[in-house]
């Protein structure tokens, strides 16, 4: 697999873009002996806790021990696909709690409440949960409830901070990561335009957040409102989208990491001694082929990944 050949140390399939992302999981985990695996991220709506926790563990056991992880989520561009909204932060909290019932072989509501009958005859799994978390009440439910949280905040250092302290109050032990976008190229202006695509995700379901939380620059909330306002959900993700193209040179630049691979190291090393544990990051290519973006994976994982400077 490219990415274990070029470095990485993990991968996450998105849900839902193409194809069914445990099968992906389990194609993957054949292909490969090292790398993390994980999805990026599901949601508890369009498929129920007890269905989740069957299908990670089912495809846990076909790697090895440590590498599947759960990413998990409230839910965005899946449900919008089938017109479903986002369960509510109450709804959500109980959900994770009955996923990790679930996955420890154990039933929801008592002995002989609902459970999945495989897990509970072998005691449950060694999966771990990652809580995928913008609003502050479900970075701190995150952080208490999963075995690490991941922000989707961007990547300027005030709203990593914040981020980091919401998660705080959920637990001190927690490992804490972000997810971040990234355009790396010679130039920073076709950085921009690399980056311009996977930015405007986070800024679509984040902007309301950092910006109560005071962490957004107000040029950076009136671009985040353009973001929303022309949102084209078919086009998720992509560089060239409607909503990538209302993002600013200036509100990229913050926002996310862009740059030469000297530079993007500088940056990425910057947030991760903010007291992240682990960086994801979201590669745009400003291409629409597959062939390109594989390229983009080997490209950065040598000169990124690979260069001397970097902390991992």
């Amino acid at each position: 697999m490219v990415a274990e050949e070029s470095g990485w140390d993990g991968v996450q399939f998105a849900d839902g873009r193409s194809g069914d992302v445990f099968v992906a999981l389990a194609r993957a985990a054949g292909a490969t002996k090292t790398v993390k695996l994980a999805t990026g991220v599901v949601n508890p709506v369009v498929r129920h806790p007890a269905v989740l926790a069957s299908a990670i563990a089912s495809v846990g056991r076909l790697a090895e021990p440590g590498r599947m992880s759960l990413g998990i989520g409230r839910g965005d561009s899946s449900l919008h696909a089938v017109h479903l909204r986002p369960p509510g932060v109450a709804a959500f909290t109980e959900m994770l709690i009955e996923l990790s019932v679930y996955l420890r072989g154990g039933s929801v509501g008592g002995a002989k409440g609902s459970h999945v009958p495989w897990l509970a005859a072998q005691g449950g799994c060694d999966v771990e949960v990652d809580v995928a978390a913008t609003g502050p009440r479900v970075i701190e439910i995150g952080a208490e409830l999963g075995d690490r949280v991941t922000l989707a905040v961007g990547a300027q250092p005030s709203a990593i901070s914040w981020g980091l302290e919401r998660a705080r109050r959920g637990s001190q032990e927690v490992p804490v990561g972000a997810v971040v976008a990234m355009g790396v190229d010679d130039t920073t202006r076709d950085g921009v335009v690399k980056a311009r695509g996977p930015l405007s995700v986070t800024v679509n379901f984040a902007a309301g957040a950092l910006d109560r939380a005071g962490v957004m620059a107000g040029e950076d909330v009136a671009a985040a409102e353009r973001v929303s306002q022309v949102y084209d959900y078919d086009q998720h993700a992509r560089s060239g989208s409607p909503q990538a193209e209302v993002l600013g040179e200036a509100t990229v630049r913050r926002l996310a990491v862009v740059g030469s691979p000297e530079a993007c190291v500088e940056r990425l090393n910057e947030l991760a001694e903010l007291g992240l544990s682990r960086i994801v990051v979201m590669l745009g290519t400003g291409a629409p082929s597959s062939d390109d973006f594989v390229a983009e994976i080997r490209r950065v994982g040598d000169a990124v990944l690979g260069h001397p400077g970097i902390k991992r």
